[in-house]
């Protein structure tokens, strides 16, 4: 059962790490955006974003490396994506490195490391990099760390992109 399911007394908005290490140390989760439009000025399509974080509660990480295939078949990758920003179908993608929580205090809000290369599948500018992302685990229906939010900052030889995508962890869902 994951206790992180409270339904009082838990106030919406941003997580602290010290609710993240209250949630039942058996629970492991992901958020996912899924592909989340997002605005781009000179993007070959319908340009769109994506947060997938993976967070183990019993270890207190967040994040955790792999690639996207890997993800496509169930294991714990993070990774921020973005699609249709060169050429239509392309995909930019960075791997989420993990991050202890533990020893952190206060919001739970931070700026991730990256593992591997930036991943490019189409028309790749160079220079590519995801610097000044962050992301922020988030309370919502009374329900600790049922969010992520990814302020997704991404640029280029020929792009600079903005982009903030929200992901429910899935399972996240308040006692009745």
């Amino acid at each position: 059962q994951d206790n992180a399911r409270l339904s009082a007394g838990i106030a919406d908005g941003t997580a602290t790490y010290d609710q993240l290490r209250s949630v039942n140390t058996g629970f492991t989760g992901w958020f996912f955006s899924g592909d989340s439009p997002i605005s781009c000025g000179n993007c070959a399509g319908s340009a769109q974003g994506t947060l997938q974080l993976w967070v183990d509660f019993a270890n207190h990480t967040l994040g955790g490396s792999g690639t996207f295939a890997q993800s496509q078949s169930g294991q714990n990758v993070s990774f921020v994506h973005l699609h249709n920003i060169y050429s239509v179908g392309d995909t930019v993608q960075r791997n989420i490195a993990a991050v202890d929580y533990f020893p952190l205090s206060g919001d739970a809000k931070y700026s991730p490391s990256f593992s591997g290369a930036v991943t490019c599948t189409a028309g790749c500018a160079g220079g590519e990099s995801f610097a000044g992302t962050t992301i922020e685990i988030r309370n919502a229906g009374g329900v600790i760390a049922a969010q992520a939010v990814g302020n997704i900052q991404f640029a280029s030889s020929t792009r600079s992109i903005s982009a903030t995508v929200t992901s429910p962890r899935e399972g996240a869902t308040a006692a009745p």
